[in-house]
């Protein structure tokens, strides 16, 4: 007798096994391939095939660690810190708000949301000026980031010196954070960093070389995300800012490109990225996620259902990561300068 199969087991079967396949293709797309890891040679970059994937849609520098960002048409990269805006050499994360406290730790959007309305903005002499709706405007000189005194920040559990920006900049941030805080300007060239060259992290990183940790990001100075990984979250009801993930560079299709539509989560298996003409990236880690990216870039408030990183922690664990993966933190090989709409390479 041949068993009957009603409609919805039927829809279930295919909800299943839709579940099954994504969740395969996932793991392929996450699973590390050791045969393509080894670093290249400057020769070796220069010989290789690139293919042409996509190009650039967005580059964003973020002045003040968890702050709104600049949308620049153009920045440098140039050293291992993170992108530069190119007429003030502005450096991206180069300030950070701390807690007025002996440790002076760091504090982030997790902790106060109302800092992604905290916009930058850049005059012509190349001074900061931070904007906050209901609050006068605060300009931050380069003389104060130079003359303040030098304090121990800790971030991330490592110690690294920040020159104070003052009391005037201390004052407007507590009045917008609605507690006790300073701000403090980092710059690697000339402040001292306990960091390691390369801190322990779960698994092996091949294309993490000592030298490559910034002292003032999670690891590297540099993150990119594709817009076909945005565009898989969106759903029902679901809407989601690629600027709600906070990357330096975000990577859309390109009808020019060899390779197609961008698929989800591409960016993954790249090993080396060109932009333009000149800078070349290392994709050394996938990015791992937290309570951040449920903070509306738009309202400032966090998502009530924890949203999406529910959902990012349903698709997108891989062992022995303790938090989703999205996006990827790269590391600087060659320096150049990265535009919208420059056309994207990679080697995988």
């Amino acid at each position: 007798m041949v068993p009957i199969v009603t409609s919805s087991q039927w829809k279930g079967c295919l909800a299943a096994s839709a579940v099954i396949i994504g969740g395969y293709v996932a793991w392929k797309m996450l699973k590390p391939d050791s045969r393509n890891v080894k670093l290249l040679s400057a020769r070796e970059l220069q010989k290789a095939k690139w293919q042409h994937v996509g190009k650039v849609k967005k580059v964003w520098l973020y002045p003040v660690t968890s702050c709104a960002p600049l949308d620049l048409y153009a920045a440098l990269a140039a050293v291992r810190a993170g992108l530069e805006e190119l007429t003030s050499s502005l450096r991206d994360r180069s300030y950070a708000v701390v807690n007025d406290s002996p440790k002076y730790s760091v504090v982030t959007g997790r902790m106060c949301p109302q800092m992604v309305f905290i916009k930058p903005s850049l005059d012509e002499n190349g001074d900061l000026t931070l904007s906050y709706s209901g609050r006068d405007p605060l300009c931050i000189t380069k003389a104060s980031r130079q003359q303040g005194p030098i304090k121990i920040s800790e971030i991330e559990g490592r110690t690294v010196e920040g020159v104070d920006c003052g009391d005037e900049a201390a004052a407007w941030l507590q009045s917008v954070l609605q507690r006790p805080v300073r701000l403090l300007h980092f710059n690697e060239d000339v402040n001292k960093s306990t960091r390691v060259p390369n801190p322990p992290t779960p698994v092996t990183l091949p294309l993490l070389q000592p030298g490559d940790s910034d002292s003032n990001a999670d690891l590297t100075g540099y993150s990119l995300l594709s817009m076909a990984s945005v565009e898989q979250l969106q759903g029902p009801g679901k809407s989601y800012a690629a600027l709600r993930f906070r990357p330096n560079i975000l990577v859309d299709s390109d009808d020019k490109a060899s390779c197609g539509k961008l698929r989800p989560h591409q960016e993954d298996e790249w090993r080396y990225i060109k932009i333009g003409e000149m800078a070349i990236f290392r994709n050394v880690k996938p990015c791992t996620r937290c309570t951040f990216v449920c903070v509306d870039p738009d309202t400032g408030k966090k998502d009530p259902n924890l949203e999406p990183l529910k959902t990012l922690q349903r698709t997108r664990m891989r062992k022995p990561w303790s938090e989703p993966l999205f996006a990827i933190m790269m590391s600087l090989q060659t320096r150049g300068v990265v535009r919208e709409e420059d056309p994207v390479y990679v080697l995988y």
